[in-house]
């Protein structure tokens, strides 16, 4: 899942482009989307922005499969929209193209992310952009990326939205995540039960010799009963830094395995995914990557948080597997990190940023949703 190259156009580039001008006005012209003609967006828009330095393109190999132009031009058509962010400096998106032919890959999602990374990176305080009200695929996508519908403008093609997005981080932080239930295809992921879930939590971790294996790895042993599962997860939910959840299969409601949210560092806009485990029935199958993928998306989508965090025991090679094929990046190992179970336990360090998060997530619909097998 690595990220396809983002990089400035050159002249060399222009040829391609043109191209891809031309069949994007093609594929909107079959679905009655009039939007763009001969006139806009021309070859001069495109020369103009090459030589600005602000036209960009998205590179599979040597193809260049899409575009977009980021600068500070404020299109004077907007004037009239009641914009929030009104902070300068404002940075602005046009002409995102993606060739049709790789449409529905999340190509556009990474243009976008790339432009608000650069713009941070430029200090510019709120991006602006306009998307053609006739063109729903492109306004749905600006929402899911947390755009906000300022107005609307008349064009030379018709009604546009305006739509903007805050850059800065937050004075006073992010929210703190609360306890809710998280519903998927495959699996529920609910705040633990002390009472109701210890017993079946019990039973699906220690039933079997391949059961009690999976503590192996974790900071507890295995339990004499569940009594004595509840206790430590009482003292684990205790901790104000922590959610702990259960697990459970959609279809039988049979309580599976367990996930927190720990660390939670709202100041920061940071948590970490851990505390995971899940019996045997569950897994190799997509429980695991559907709770995780639930508990992502609540907190880069809804929280907005900037950063999640996933740490494993660095001989657990299944774990860092798992975090690997999940989107996370390898970021190191802190050797003689902590002393676990009388012996000393070097962490591997894995994370995924707000900006990688869109690209993750198609990746990881496609693998839960599309598929046809139920196992990934």
């Amino acid at each position: 899942m690595s990220l396809l190259p983002v990089s400035r156009a050159t002249e060399a580039d222009l040829p391609s482009l043109l191209q891809l001008t031309a069949a994007c006005i093609a594929r909107m012209r079959s679905e009655g989307i009039e939007q763009w003609d001969e006139v806009y967006p021309a070859e001069s828009h495109l020369r103009e922005d090459i030589k600005a330095g602000t036209l960009w393109v998205l590179r599979d190999g040597r193809e260049l499969i899409g575009c977009m132009t980021l600068d500070a031009r404020l299109d004077p058509l907007w004037a009239g929209i009641a914009w929030k962010h009104a902070a300068e400096p404002i940075a602005a998106v046009h002409r995102l193209m993606i060739a049709p032919s790789h449409q529905g890959r999340g190509h556009a999602r990474r243009l976008m992310t790339f432009a608000e990374a650069e713009a941070n990176r430029n200090e510019f305080r709120s991006i602006r952009l306009d998307s053609f009200l006739q063109n729903p695929t492109s306004t749905a996508l600006y929402e899911k990326l947390g755009y906000t519908k300022a107005g609307t403008a008349m064009m030379r093609k018709g009604e546009f939205a305006g739509f903007e997005k805050a850059l800065t981080l937050p004075s006073d932080g992010w929210p703190k995540p609360q306890p809710r239930e998280f519903a998927g295809r495959y699996v529920t992921v609910s705040p633990v039960d002390l009472e109701r879930d210890m017993e079946e939590l019990y039973e699906v971790s220690h039933a079997t010799a391949e059961a009690r294996e999976l503590w192996r790895y974790l900071p507890w042993r295995p339990f004499a009963g569940p009594a004595e599962l509840r206790e430590r997860y009482r003292e684990w939910t205790a901790k104000p830094d922590v959610l702990a959840f259960t697990v459970s299969q959609m279809e039988t409601r049979r309580r599976i395995g367990s996930v927190s949210l720990m660390n939670i560092r709202p100041e920061h806009g940071v948590a970490e995914i851990g505390f995971l485990w899940f019996g045997p029935i569950a897994q190799r199958t997509k429980a695991n990557t559907e709770a995780n993928y639930l508990l992502l998306r609540h907190c880069f989508e809804e929280l907005r948080y900037r950063r999640m965090e996933w740490k494993c025991h660095a001989d657990n090679e299944r774990s860092h597997r798992a975090a690997l094929r999940f989107g996370y990046r390898y970021e190191g190992t802190f050797r003689q990190h902590m002393v676990i179970k009388g012996r000393n336990r070097d962490t591997d360090w894995l994370a995924m940023l707000d900006h990688e998060w869109p690209r993750v997530r198609v990746e990881l619909e496609r693998a839960l949703y599309s598929a046809d097998s139920e196992r990934w």
